[in-house]
């Protein structure tokens, strides 16, 4: 993996704000760099901007790093090869054409106080709510509108397709694993559509560390654009989108 171009921050630079998976392998954070050695890459101001903002952490708590957990690994080769080509967008601006993957940036590397060994990254927060409980909600009373679910589809179908493009598989695909992020104020809201609903943000793709969860694809798909393609499928009938016959 090349690592080299992206800051590095040791466990003793990460303020845990919020313990998202018991056993605190997954937080949310703020990372504050105490010394301005090496490890911290100072020509791309990290140091500000991780500071102020909140970071989502996935780390091991092995000194052995990565080698000892590779579903972390297999994450973390997914975002940098996203990172490289560019194709990581920022929940503080739409999605580009040049961007075509909705999700989360990747800020930096995470490694081990002691042998400086990498055992995690810090990746960008995304504000808002999984797919999951959006459409639990809209099964109790909050209905969405056709526009948001369709540019939901198209984003899922585009990004997806992107990551095939870099020889790269989502893995568990689901609902379960999609932010609906936080609507911007240029959104289309659903009144210029006719329907009575604010502005609901992009969908973004999150964990890249593999697997398979029944229901969503069959178990010997795990891990196959075929699997990827029949857990789309799942989502798109959860949004009650047909898939189009192509010609």
């Amino acid at each position: 993996m090349k690592t080299h171009h992206l800051p590095r921050y040791t466990t003793n630079d990460i303020n845990v704000i919020e313990e998202i998976l018991s056993g605190s392998t997954v937080t949310r954070v703020r990372v504050v760099p105490r010394n301005n050695g090496d490890d911290v890459d100072s020509h791309d101001n990290h140091d500000i901007r991780t500071a102020s903002n909140d970071l989502l952490c996935k780390a091991t708590d092995y000194a052995s790093g990565l080698m000892a957990c590779p579903t972390l690994r297999r994450e973390l080769v997914c975002l940098l090869t996203l990172h490289e080509h560019k194709y990581q967008a920022s929940s503080s601006s739409a999605p580009t054409e040049s961007m075509r993957v909705c999700t989360p940036r990747l800020v930096g590397l995470v490694t081990h106080p002691e042998n400086r060994r990498i055992v995690g990254f810090v990746r960008e927060w995304i504000p808002g709510e999984r797919l999951a409980g959006v459409l639990k909600c809209e099964k109790h009373g909050k209905p969405l509108s056709a526009h948001h679910k369709q540019r939901w589809a198209q984003q899922l179908r585009a990004s997806v397709d992107a990551l095939h493009a870099l020889g790269l598989i989502w893995g568990d695909g689901k609902t379960g694993n999609l932010i609906v992020g936080v609507g911007r104020a240029d959104d289309v809201t659903g009144a210029e559509h006719g329907e009575e609903e604010a502005p609901v943000g992009d969908l973004w793709l999150i964990d890249f560390g593999g697997g398979w969860t029944d229901g969503w694809m069959d178990s010997d798909k795990e891990d196959t654009i075929k699997g990827d393609d029949q857990a789309v499928q799942k989502i798109l009938d959860a949004l009650r989108i047909s898939k189009k016959k192509k010609k």
